[in-house]
């Protein structure tokens, strides 16, 4: 019985995956992100990639952020409905949502809280059959007072499920936010760990 609990602890791990990064812009100058305003839509596929999982994506990404001196806001799809009026239906496969426009709704928000570099989190590809589940991330960093691109990377994510997309909710937030810190630390955008918290 010990073994076999052992063996499903060893199975579970490997259900938080890592995301598998491929840079598409690399970083065309040097920054160190203080002030962050992060724009996720990834809850527009909340019914695939668990609304748990979302939920501890919000606090990882403010514990991560944090830890390494960054002011972080963030601005999630679901919330930003109420800003801009719209919506749009969940369809299978790739994503087309007005990202374009929920920013330019929410310029005085970034400006209220002197942002200086805005993040999008697109989530522009899904799969899911039987119990694996895989969505691909595209992350764009921008200067928010000349727009311009500072990096674009694409992330790609598989887990495993067993019972629910809500299994090891925190532990696949933690490695899929750590995934996007790491990232950030390579290019010379992120300090290392400045406290526990």
């Amino acid at each position: 019985m010990r073994n076999f609990i052992v063996l499903m602890v060893l199975i579970l791990s490997g259900c938080a995956a890592k995301p598998d990064f491929d840079t598409l812009v690399k970083f065309n100058k040097q920054i160190e992100l203080e002030n962050l305003y992060v724009y996720s839509f990834i809850d527009f596929r909340e019914k695939i990639i668990g609304s748990s999982v979302i939920s501890d994506m919000k606090k990882q990404f403010d514990l991560q952020f944090e830890q390494r001196g960054v002011e972080i806001n963030q601005l999630w799809y679901k919330e930003s409905i109420m800003l801009t009026n719209t919506s749009v239906s969940e369809k299978s496969g790739e994503t087309n949502l007005p990202v374009g426009q929920i920013i330019k709704a929410n310029l005085v928000n970034e400006q209220k809280v002197n942002a200086k570099y805005r993040l999008v989190a697109f989530p522009s590809y899904v799969s899911h059959g039987n119990s694996n589940v895989g969505y691909q991330i595209k992350w764009t960093l921008s200067d928010v007072n000349t727009n311009e691109i500072i990096w674009v990377a694409s992330s790609w994510t598989n887990n495993m499920n067993w019972l629910s997309s809500n299994e090891m909710s925190e532990a696949r937030a933690k490695v899929f936010v750590q995934g996007l810190i790491k990232q950030l630390q390579n290019g010379g955008a992120l300090k290392k760990v400045t406290h526990k918290g």
